[in-house]
């Protein structure tokens, strides 16, 4: 057997397999000691396992609070996204009353025109009226498009809250984290 250990280079079979099979005398005091290193080296393989595990949660949880860091400040910039979307719209609200006004003025203006028409011809006016109405169309697209901005904006933000909302392994107390920590800010 000790001759297989060296042919090997490793143990094969252990000391407390080979001494039972010498003929020596304090055999018996030779495997009680062997038994007590065994045992030795089996709490400490242990205590080592339950260290290693330790090491381990520590690890997932912290990763558990930064995925739960993560979701809160995905969840405040949401919400920030939504007001400054809400404040969008109230300036694209603003810029369709200044619009209607500026629109007025306008009608004022091609009434003012129309006199002046009389006085100067009519072709002139036709052109500068439809100057005035191209100019129209230009607000009118461009306002509409920033509207449709405003719209992908927000389904975009309600869309990221979706997917982190639905992260695999986030458990409830997990959850409970998440909404702690987005109460917080």
């Amino acid at each position: 057997m000790m001759d297989m250990n060296q042919a090997f280079g490793r143990e094969v079979f252990s000391p407390s397999q080979i001494i039972p099979k010498l003929n020596i005398t304090g055999k018996a005091e030779i495997i009680q000691i062997l038994e007590q290193q065994e045992q030795q080296m089996q709490a400490a393989q242990g205590e080592a396992q339950n260290l290693q595990h330790a090491v381990e949660d520590a690890k997932l949880k912290e990763l558990y609070s930064k995925a739960a860091a993560n979701i809160a400040i995905a969840k405040e910039r949401h919400g920030r996204a939504q007001a400054d979307v809400g404040l969008y719209e109230e300036r694209l609200s603003e810029i369709t009353r200044n619009r209607a006004l500026a629109t007025r003025d306008k009608m004022e203006a091609l009434s003012k025109m129309v006199d002046v028409t009389a006085k100067l011809g009519a072709i002139e006016t036709m052109v500068k009226m439809q100057q005035v109405e191209n100019f129209n169309n230009q607000q009118s697209i461009g306002e509409d498009l920033e509207k449709i901005d405003a719209q992908r904006t927000s389904e975009a933000n309600e869309f990221m809250m979706q997917i982190l909302k639905d992260i695999p392994g986030l458990q409830q107390g997990s959850q409970n984290t998440i909404q702690n920590q987005a109460a917080l800010l």
